[in-house]
């Protein structure tokens, strides 16, 4: 389906989703301090900006790296469902301290992937295509990226004593 979408109207989309997004996570100004939302902000890009370096950068096969990747995620999400109904405070921390690595690794992937699929279309001279991939991925890094965020703030306010 993505691919019979306009690159244009795919690029606009995706400016709605993310203002969505960003009005629906809005929440945070209420439920942080400042502080914790601008260190969460930094560590988050800081740490962002590592691991997709290491995606960019790397030579080796990520592929059996993503289908472990989304295992997990799986799994985190059918344990978030869970503790939905449960409301276990531990369960929650047990989530929460294993879906950071797995948000790390998939920018790894994620951006990795990226490159290849957008070296990919660059070689076979197909423009739409590599807009595509540059829309595609930067949903895919706009979600990985607010979830390390999300999670780096669940954290910093134990920490913090928020």
């Amino acid at each position: 389906m993505a691919s019979r979408v306009p690159p244009a109207v795919a690029g606009g989309a995706y400016l709605v989703f993310t203002a969505i997004t960003g009005v629906m996570i809005s929440y945070i100004f209420w439920a942080y301090t400042g502080n914790t939302i601008v260190l969460a902000f930094a560590l988050t890009t800081g740490v962002f900006g590592v691991m997709s370096a290491i995606g960019y950068t790397t030579k080796r096969d990520l592929s059996g790296l993503g289908t472990m990747l989304m295992i997990g995620l799986f799994g985190v999400i059918i344990a978030g469902v869970v503790n939905w109904f449960i409301g276990s405070s531990m369960l929650s921390w047990i989530i929460t301290l294993v879906a950071l690595p797995i948000f790390l690794g998939l920018t790894v992937y994620q951006t990795k992937q990226v490159k290849e699929l957008a070296m990919e279309a660059a070689m076979r001279g197909d423009e739409r295509a590599a807009s595509q991939v540059a829309i595609m991925g930067a949903v895919g890094l706009y979600v990985t990226f607010l979830n390390i965020f999300l999670i780096l703030l669940r954290i910093l306010d134990i920490f913090n004593g928020d």
